[in-house]
């Protein structure tokens, strides 16, 4: 069964919650930034987009990068895809990733 979404949350309700919890997530995961992008970036979002974040922590996570994943669907009520800055490093040195790195990097909006 899929979960069931919230009505549609906008770009500064989903940034707001985000900051809202961000410094707990920062003592309790080592997060420390969080940026959207994507769809509730750039306002073009609909009643079945997920929420795209880019996450930075302060310190190497395994399962912990789990833990933030399920604790910001939880929050936001949706499907939400999480990459980390790490990803995205990797994405701007390879040739053919290079165009989608550099997307997100336009459309970041950081939460802090």
């Amino acid at each position: 069964m899929g979960k069931v979404k919230t009505s549609l949350l906008s770009r500064e309700q989903i940034i707001e919650l985000l900051r809202k919890h961000l410094p707990e997530w920062r003592s309790k995961y080592g997060l420390q930034r969080i940026a959207i992008f994507g769809s509730f970036a750039r306002g073009t979002a609909t009643q079945d987009s997920d929420v795209d974040l880019l996450v930075e922590f302060s310190r190497p996570v395994g399962l912990e990068f789990i833990d933030v994943w399920n604790e910001v669907e939880r929050l936001l009520g949706r499907k939400v895809d999480m990459i980390t800055v790490e990803t995205l490093r990797r994405g701007r040195a390879n040739p053919r990733k290079k165009h989608i790195a550099e997307s997100i990097e336009r459309e970041m909006i950081y939460v802090d």
